[in-house]
């Protein structure tokens, strides 16, 4: 209706802030035109600032065009400890976005790596009770949030804890070229007043978090007799609620990086291919980032986007994957990362454990060394490379195997139905590319003459005794 628009908060959007977004992104020859405010999202969607769109016409080159940005504006609420804590959180975002995630990205784009995938910042007003953020619309570009009310699958989640793990491990790379200084000494702005147990607004998230807790536990109540235990537990802690937040979201090295603070489903955004399947992700709304532990972000994710039933069958596919991507940050820049996880799924001791672990090692040996060999052979002749994945990185110590190669899905591939007997047409495809295997395979070893490829490659040998396996 006409009188919920928030007008005055609208007012704070300026020809200033709207031609200052439209040259960061276009360019300074851009010519602003007309610009409009339109509401951006829907009753529900749960959003602690006022979120629009605004629809610009401008002209380049001669050529008038059309395009949208977003914006998050004050809300102008009446003046409250609340009130003050989320205008803290409006002017702390535009930095992190900016400064702090602008130096990490650099790193990456040092290590030849992509930029962490937030929403690009074009223009800004943190005047106090004037706030806004201009920046670019995700929708326009594909993106979209899932359904909140339905878990996650592996698909978005792979995504998502990849990305986490990028934030995390730039982060602390970034840290460490500000140093002697911290990032909230080198960007006071960074500071997260609002939870200090000084603060005089702290007793009002006190009560906030408790409210929380009462409210789950007589959810728990009316869900029935298997939650008791719960039941009890927030029964006895929930005056103690926000001390537990302030503990997970606390810094303690070596587990000490930036983490979002906030990262669930309706912070994340999702593109998809032709066939529904997510392949690329934004994490967005990172107001709340701090410096903390790790776990801070993937408990929060793990126990608030996905499933129960989903979690207890990926809990551990999706940990490694997390630690899979902070390492690869680390290795690219040449040093150990911070801390260790195991990743090894630790079967206990068997002979045919011992011949898993083995496969382990052999098989991103077979893919970069030998058929990296094998393609150079192919590469002479102006050929293509065999058909198989890439590896991207891999850890080969003993009891701690991980191989990390390339998603072919994301690239179109998929199984063929294993019930189903291949025609010709798949046929001929493989008879052809194993023929291509095998032949460059003769060709490599004869470049290795008068060593052989298991004489050359030892780890490519198949340690098996007869007896007991």
């Amino acid at each position: 209706t006409e009188e919920s628009i928030p007008i005055k908060s609208y007012q704070l959007v300026t020809d200033e802030l709207v031609m200052e977004a439209l040259k960061n992104d276009k360019g300074q020859e851009a010519e602003l035109l007309s610009w409009k405010i339109k509401p951006f999202t829907k009753k529900g969607d749960n959003f602690s600032s006022i979120v629009v769109s605004i629809e610009v016409r401008y002209r380049k080159n001669g050529t008038e065009t059309e395009d949208t940005f977003v914006a998050k504006i004050n809300p102008l609420r009446p003046m409250s400890p609340i009130t003050e804590a989320m205008e803290e959180s409006y002017a702390r975002e535009p930095i992190i976005l900016s400064s702090i995630i602008g130096g990490m990205n650099q790193h990456l784009e040092n290590l030849r790596l992509d930029k962490i995938r937030t929403p690009k910042l074009f223009s800004k007003n943190l005047e106090k009770g004037k706030e806004v953020i201009v920046t670019e619309n995700l929708r326009t570009q594909g993106f979209k949030m899932h359904d909140r009310k339905v878990g996650l699958d592996f698909n978005h989640s792979i995504l998502v804890v990849n990305e986490i793990g990028r934030l995390h491990a730039s982060s602390v790379l970034f840290e460490e070229e500000l140093y002697p200084k911290t990032l909230l000494e080198t960007f006071p702005e960074f500071k997260r007043s609002f939870l200090d147990p000084n603060h005089y607004s702290f007793e009002m998230f006190r009560d906030y978090f408790r409210g929380d807790a009462e409210d789950a536990k007589n959810f728990l109540l009316k869900a029935g007799p298997k939650y008791e235990k719960c039941v009890k537990w927030l029964s006895k802690h929930s005056q103690e609620m926000v001390d537990f937040y302030i503990e997970v979201f606390s810094s303690k090295k070596p587990f000490d990086v930036l983490v979002h603070a906030d990262c669930y489903t309706n912070n994340l955004l999702f593109k998809y291919n032709e066939d529904n399947i997510p392949v690329d992700v934004r994490l967005v709304d990172l107001q709340l980032s701090v410096k903390a532990t790790p776990v801070a972000d993937l408990l929060y994710f793990l126990y608030s986007s996905i499933s129960g039933d989903f979690r207890s069958q990926n809990m551990k596919t999706l940990i490694t994957a997390y630690y899979e991507s902070f390492c690869n940050v680390f290795r690219r820049a040449g040093k150990k990362p911070p801390f260790t996880y195991m990743i090894n799924p630790l079967r206990p001791p068997s002979p045919l454990r011992d011949v898993m672990e083995q496969s382990y090692t052999r098989e991103p040996v077979i893919l970069s060394s030998i058929i990296g060999g094998m393609n150079k052979q192919l590469a002479n002749l102006k050929l293509k490379n065999i058909r198989t994945p890439k590896v991207l990185s891999r850890n080969s110590e003993k009891r701690k195997e991980v191989l990390i190669s390339e998603n072919l899905r994301n690239q179109g591939f998929k199984m063929h139905d294993r019930k189903i007997g291949l025609d010709l047409n798949h046929s001929l495809l493989v008879v052809n590319e194993i023929g291509r295997f095998h032949a460059s395979s003769i060709l490599f070893e004869e470049e290795l003459y008068p060593k052989t490829l298991l004489e050359t490659f030892p780890d490519f040998k198949v340690k098996q005794e007869r007896e007991g396996v």
